[in-house]
């Protein structure tokens, strides 16, 4: 599979990389949330 320049402008495959860029900035934050959450718990007496 060859990615022309044209694709990369293609409306679907931009939509496609938005998803994929937006998902995976919520999964990341979701994450650091979590590890904040846990270590602040575990600092606690």
């Amino acid at each position: 599979m060859q990615m022309h320049p044209e694709d990369v402008m293609n409306a679907d495959m931009l939509s496609e990389i938005l998803l994929l860029v937006s998902g995976s900035l919520i999964f990341v934050m979701l994450l650091l949330i979590l590890v904040a959450a846990l270590t602040q718990t575990a600092a606690l007496p």
